[in-house]
């Protein structure tokens, strides 16, 4: 199944957040190296973004933006639900 940012309604300020965030960086790192070097005191594969967190209410989307960048990135999914990492009992995780 082949995603695009079709499938999502009213997907174009995410789509251009995640694209900022994540996808330029990884497809023009040459550019992205030289304005950091110019202006961050880190080499700029300390600040290279290496995961992207999704949030909200259920329902909107977040995992289908998700899929849709890993695909635009070429990269690999990891979902992790929350329940899955953590238990509702304080202390004992999973």
């Amino acid at each position: 199944l082949q995603l695009g940012w079709d499938a999502l309604a009213a997907s174009s300020e995410m789509r251009d957040q995640i694209e900022e965030a994540l996808l330029w960086p990884m497809s023009h790192p040459e550019a992205f190296a030289e304005v950091q070097r110019g202006t961050r005191a880190l080499p700029a594969s300390a600040v290279r973004p290496t995961a992207m967190l999704f949030y909200g209410p259920p329902g909107t989307g977040k995992t289908t933006a998700a899929r849709i960048a890993a695909a635009e990135a070429k990269l690999p999914l990891v979902f992790a639900p929350l329940e899955a990492l953590v238990s509702k009992w304080y202390g004992q995780g999973e």
